[in-house]
């Protein structure tokens, strides 16, 4: 059907439940429903809403229905969820797979027991701290970095056989090896009271996690034994002003880099021994790179944020010569593309989904280490950026 069928559809559903007096609602199968007809505000009694699948972003409609309690938003177009605040009664919500990226208009919502987030775009659980009926929180496929905002909850048995309690398989959480070894666990209660354990045996917010702590000693002391100037930035003083003013922005956007070229990564089978050829691990310490960018103290409140931000740039600019000296190599370069073309996972999928042949991986391999993702840190104008460029349009295709 068309949008405009199908919001004379949902119109139709709404005041059937209205006339009906019926507490549920259902709009799923309403693929190219755009946003909720106004007169849905006046389903006073309305409990349960399942609006999945359809390409609503506005919630606006919703704000009026004090008696929700449960929302099913999953694979939809929402990201901004502020006119969920006033759904106090709200008990179950599901965002899977939509462009949810800030939970504060949640933190009211002492009644919220389930929460499904996998695959949004969600860095900050700070806002969930105070949820104490939570039960459910899967957090797959997001850009949490930090659990410790969940440590105080109890994830409280319920006794249904469908409850996972706290899940956080694939997400940078896992860089901390105790919590890598615990998401393992496949009873879901056991895997969430251990895992709250050993949150709640952490120092608070905003003290650095142990794993950052020994990233960062690492980096110190070499920094400390390093008696070579620092190397010179590049970067136009106005682009470092212009990520140094979109500080959130900024780190969200180094996280997703370095998450993205581990995700791409994690499948390619190792042909030098135990390692990746030798321009893809190349590609993994930029990755680190843009790992420290993206906890790198550059919000305004953080003193010498400048300094700081432009040291990592200027390691940046380090790693990207580096990969383009090692690209500069076409044998190297063809080597580290037959081995993303002979992975089963990621890539060959990506590869399936282009139509492209087997034995093309150089397309893979430029997607991993877009120069695009750099011109945000760089510049477009950024001289490495442009050799990079130059280099990778002359490998063969």
């Amino acid at each position: 059907m068309s949008a405009q069928e199908d919001y004379a559809e949902a119109e139709y559903r709404i005041e059937e439940a209205r006339d009906s007096g019926a507490n549920r609602l259902a709009l799923f199968g309403l693929l190219d429903l755009e946003q909720f007809p106004p007169v849905i505000a006046t389903l006073t009694n309305l409990k349960f809403l399942h609006a999945g699948g359809t390409r609503i972003s506005d919630l606006t409609p919703l704000r009026r229905l004090k008696t929700l309690q449960t929302l099913e938003l999953d694979s939809t177009q929402v990201s901004d969820l502020t006119p969920l605040q006033w759904l106090t009664a709200l008990q179950n919500l599901t965002l899977n797979n939509t462009q949810t990226i800030d939970l504060a208009p949640l933190h009211a919502l002492t009644a919220l027991r389930t929460l499904y987030l996998s695959g949004t775009l969600v860095a900050d659980l700070a806002p969930l701290q105070g949820l104490k009926a939570m039960q459910d929180l899967p957090l797959s496929g997001t850009r949490v970095t930090d659990l410790r905002p969940l440590a105080k909850l109890r994830f409280e048995e319920t006794g249904s056989p469908a409850r996972r309690g706290l899940y956080y398989k694939d997400t940078p959480a896992l860089r901390d090896p105790k919590l890598a070894d615990l998401c393992k666990i496949k009873d879901d209660s056991d895997r969430t009271q251990q895992t709250l354990a050993y949150l709640r045996s952490l120092p608070e917010p905003p003290a650095p996690l142990p794993w950052q702590t020994d990233q960062n000693s690492h980096h110190d002391s070499q920094g400390a034994n390093d008696t070579t100037p620092a190397p010179e930035i590049a970067t136009a003083q106005s682009h470092i002003q212009f990520i140094l003013s979109h500080a959130a922005t900024s780190q969200v956007e180094a996280q997703r880099i370095a998450e993205q070229i581990r995700f791409a990564l994690r499948d390619v089978p190792a042909t030098h021994g135990n390692q990746l050829p030798p321009v893809l691990r190349s590609m993994l310490d930029l990755a680190d790179v843009f790992d420290r960018l993206s906890t790198a103290p550059i919000a305004p409140e953080d003193q010498g944020r400048e300094d700081r931000l432009r040291r990592e740039i200027a390691r940046l600019e380090a790693q990207v010569e580096k990969l383009t000296d090692a690209l500069k190599d076409e044998t190297a370069a063809r080597e580290a593309a037959e081995a993303l073309a002979n992975t089963q996972g990621f890539w060959s999928n990506y590869k399936s989904s282009l139509a492209k042949a087997a034995g093309q991986g150089t397309v893979a391999l430029i997607g991993i280490a877009s120069p695009v993702s750099l011109f945000y840190f760089l510049g477009p104008d950024h001289p490495l950026v442009q050799a990079y460029l130059t280099v990778l349009g002359r490998l063969p295709k």
